[in-house]
């Protein structure tokens, strides 16, 4: 054969390096590894085009919305934790009590999330399904510890003496 054609996804130098494996012994020394279609380039820079999708930045925009969300769902019970701490609960109290109300509220978005996300995703190819589940998992949780943390920085934001402000406000 004069030619030997072979296709391979993603691009790996150790197939180029098995497709001269028939020359050993050969006189041939002229052998080329070449694209059948270089159109778009030679090679493939699978990190790069990760780091150029659109979608990369998902997980930067999950965190910064689930600390908005974790924050804001904290600061509308404001009277109430000021309260708290007017009539003698320690600031470490309040904020332990509104992380573990979080947690549960939060936990309960993950796991209702997690399995919509499941459930589209089991009709993706099976060689992506893998990989896309460890794309939006990586989502899930940034969003989810980010709402964790909005809420205890918007905890210990809230003081006792801004008490009747937040009343007046009311």
């Amino acid at each position: 054969f004069d030619e030997c054609w072979y296709e391979s996804w993603p691009h790996s130098d150790d197939v180029d390096a098995l497709v001269r494996s028939p020359l050993v012994g050969s006189d041939d020394q002229n052998a080329q590894v070449l694209a059948m279609n270089p159109t778009r380039g030679t090679t493939f820079d699978a990190a790069g085009r990760l780091r150029q999708r659109p979608t990369w930045w998902a997980w930067i925009a999950a965190s910064a919305i689930g600390a908005a969300v974790g924050a804001a769902a904290t600061w509308w019970r404001r009277l109430e934790i000021a309260s708290a701490l007017h009539a003698g609960l320690r600031r470490s109290d309040t904020t332990v009590l509104q992380l573990f109300e979080a947690v549960a509220w939060v936990g309960g978005a993950f796991v209702l999330t997690s399995g919509i996300c499941l459930t589209i995703l089991s009709g993706a190819a099976p060689g992506d399904r893998s990989d896309l589940i460890r794309l939006v998992a990586t989502e899930g949780v940034c969003a989810a510890s980010w709402t964790l943390i909005g809420v205890i920085i918007a905890s210990l934001m809230i003081r006792e003496r801004q008490l009747f402000t937040f009343f007046k406000g009311r």
